[in-house]
């Protein structure tokens, strides 16, 4: 179970990166997109898909077993 667990967390990652890194490109160059394109939209796209995927990635951590200190402490 651990396996598809850290499989699942894995992926939540990449969808938050790629989320972060499309609203830094967006907030700090906005000409990027064209001009049809409604850049609230975009950039609420984005937000929406980096919580989502904290949101996912939080709850499904919380099914792994806590690690035990080997440290003898």
């Amino acid at each position: 179970m651990n396996n598809r667990i850290n499989s699942l967390l894995k992926g939540y990652e990449s969808k938050v990166i790629e989320a972060d890194e499309n609203l830094k490109l967006l907030l700090q160059s906005p000409k990027i997109i064209p001009d049809h394109t409604n850049l609230n939209e975009e950039i609420d796209k984005w937000v929406n898909c980096k919580s989502n995927n904290i949101g996912k990635y939080n709850i499904l951590a919380s099914y792994l077993p806590k690690e035990e200190k080997t440290d003898g402490k």
